[in-house]
């Protein structure tokens, strides 16, 4: 994979760190690609079987998290969320907008993340939407 879509530049394969929870939902391994230094991206969490994925997707840790419906384009168990955090730019403090963009694809929860200095409530949800919608499509292609 050369590109991401949105406009996602440098694009770096990685190994996804699966949380404990997800492990202990049978989660195989996981996989990202992260873009733009690291402030877009998409991931794929893998697990044995599909009611695994569906056993994880029902116990996600959105506390904090702003969710709602994802677009009718993205393939259903889905949703958006939007969250906020901080980091450290120098001595300053920055505050940074999240939007994920997550979906269950039979035994993998997709996932397009977006963040935005400029919104400290959501990253840029129709990247987050373009990078997950990129997501699925290569997921199916590789299928």
């Amino acid at each position: 994979m050369t590109s991401l879509p949105h406009g996602c530049k440098a694009p770096r394969v990685g190994t996804y760190q699966v949380s404990a929870g997800a492990k202990s939902h049978h989660a195989r391994g996981g996989v990202e690609i992260v873009g733009d230094g690291g402030n877009e991206g998409v991931s794929y969490i893998v697990f044995s079987s599909a009611a695994d994925a569906k056993l994880d997707w029902q116990h996600a840790n959105l506390t904090n998290a702003r969710v709602s419906a994802a677009p009718k384009t993205i393939p259903k168990r889905s949703l958006v969320a939007n969250a906020s955090t901080t980091a450290r730019s120098g001595t300053t403090t920055v505050r940074i907008g999240l939007t994920e963009v997550a979906c269950l694809v039979e035994n993998v929860i997709v996932e397009g993340v977006s963040s935005s200095t400029t919104n400290a409530n959501e990253g840029d949800i129709p990247g987050a939407v373009a990078l997950a919608l990129f997501a699925v499509e290569h997921l199916r292609s590789v299928q």
